[in-house]
């Protein structure tokens, strides 16, 4: 066969067919260059600007997934973010990841320096591997999406994930929670304080009677939510943030967090920010009110002081505001949309409340909406010391830290206040890769024996006989 490219990217061929090598949508050989015509739709094929849909942030990266789900990100990136490298590079505006996985990104969540992904029912990881957070089995960074070790889940269905700082978490339908990487102060529930590179089942899951309602990582924690309103946690108590004043306790596996309230709680937020002073839960009861424990010493509880130890659920001071329906928790600040509207408190040297200046607060307070008029929100997520919003028309804000480009403005500069980001790359979209169950099935079925009239001669006659030692003007350049 021979085949060729035009300048104008059409491609013509000609020769032996038999098993429609020639892509013509036939068996029939052609004896004239013909031209390709029926090409797959949108295998890589360049679109308009990638459209935010959800998040998930970290402290020098921001990450979200587009509505053709898609991930995205920007800031520092040491290999971990699928572009195939391992140095240490900088991107100021989003970027897209390379999807070699073959299919669509279903759920996703960020740590520190990683990100993993469900597609396809399978899952997969990319970035810092050192404590095993990867769940590769080993302790190797990657560079591009890698298959995580799923033994243990064996006939299990993928619910949901979440990365907490150097840990992943990851829920089944059956009410299973399996864990691997960081477990130095027991956040993987296992009953050790021993780091583990494959993910492996938490000790007393699925919880006795109890439906799981979330999963969520945090810096040196793991808390479960469970449907009847039970809070279970495992890992450091440093700030009382497992309900304890032993501030010296360390949970191995799961433990009832007590809620003297006498209130239902029906939404837990805590942040997988990996700084000293990133231990606080917040906590919307079923009467909509918000509660707060753990560190509070930059406000970040919203309980009208400052408090660096608070080891029961304490009630926020907010008022005037509208039904809780997202809680985002940043190293030590609180994002909530409450009513449409965005509250911030605790941190805000970097200007992350986004309230136009830089000091901290331990009230809530409305974010201005100076940028966002007539916008409404649709999701939110807390970086360390960023905010990120997508509204519901696709559009991205942020605000706060940015000092390696995590906010995707094409700067290094921070923001006090809630500022558009403009700049996304076309998407490219991933056709899936063809599996057993779905492999396409050609609608015509090749004769694998061609007929005589077609056999080629497999010895080549002398005129064509092919020169195997190369001519000097030919020798290739090897360097």
């Amino acid at each position: 066969q021979t085949y060729v490219i035009m300048t104008d990217g059409t491609l013509f061929v000609t020769g032996y067919n038999n098993c429609g090598q020639l892509g013509l949508g036939t068996f029939t050989n052609v004896k004239i260059l013909t031209q390709v015509t029926d090409f797959p739709p949108s295998q890589m094929s360049t679109m308009p600007p990638a459209i935010p849909n959800k998040l998930s942030n970290s402290g020098q990266y921001g990450v979200f997934l587009s509505n053709n789900n898609n991930a995205y990100f920007t800031g520092e990136d040491v290999g971990h973010f699928s572009r195939g490298h391992s140095g240490v590079t900088f991107s100021t505006t989003f970027v897209q990841m390379i999807n070699n996985i073959g299919n669509a990104i279903t759920l996703f969540s960020s740590g520190n320096q990683i990100t993993v992904v469900m597609a396809g029912g399978q899952l997969y990881s990319v970035g810092n591997n050192s404590v095993g957070e990867g769940g590769y089995g080993n302790y190797t960074q990657t560079t591009s999406f890698t298959y995580m070790n799923m033994t243990n889940l064996s006939g299990k269905t993928v619910s949901s994930i979440s990365c907490g700082y150097r840990h992943t978490l990851v829920s089944t339908t059956d009410g299973s929670i399996y864990g691997c990487g960081n477990n130095a102060n027991g956040q993987l529930g296992i009953d050790n304080k021993i780091n583990q590179n494959v993910l492996v089942k938490m000790i007393g899951t699925p919880i006795s009677g109890k439906t799981i309602s979330s999963i969520n990582g945090g810096g040196t924690n793991t808390y479960v939510l469970t449907t009847d309103g039970s809070i279970y946690g495992c890992g450091d108590n440093t700030n009382g943030q497992l309900g304890s004043s032993n501030y010296t306790l360390v949970t191995n596996t799961l433990t009832l967090v007590p809620n003297t309230t006498g209130l239902v709680p029906v939404l837990i937020s805590t942040s997988s920010a990996g700084w000293s002073f990133t231990n606080h839960l917040m906590v919307k009861m079923t009467n909509n009110s918000l509660y707060g424990m753990g560190r509070g010493n930059n406000g970040q509880l919203g309980v009208g002081v400052t408090i660096t130890n608070q080891p029961t659920l304490r009630l926020s001071t907010i008022t005037g505001y509208g039904t809780i329906t997202q809680i985002e928790c940043g190293a030590s600040h609180t994002i909530i949309v409450a009513g449409g509207q965005l509250w911030g408190a605790g941190r805000n040297t970097e200007g992350q409340l986004g309230i136009n200046n830089t000091t901290n607060t331990n009230n809530f307070n409305l974010m201005l909406t100076t940028n966002t008029s007539g916008k409404t929100v649709s999701s939110i997520s807390c970086g360390d010391l960023q905010t990120y919003v997508i509204m519901t028309d696709g559009t991205l804000f942020v605000t706060g830290y940015n000092n390696f480009g995590q906010l995707g403005l094409g700067t290094l500069t921070n923001v006090k206040i809630l500022t558009q980001v403009t700049d996304f790359p076309s998407e490219i979209l991933i056709a899936p890769t063809p599996t057993p169950s779905n492999m396409p099935t050609p609608s015509i079925t090749p004769t694998l024996t061609p007929t005589p009239s077609i056999t080629p001669t497999l010895t080549p006659t002398p005129s064509i006989t092919p020169t195997l030692t190369p001519t000097p003007s030919i020798t290739p350049t090897l360097t």
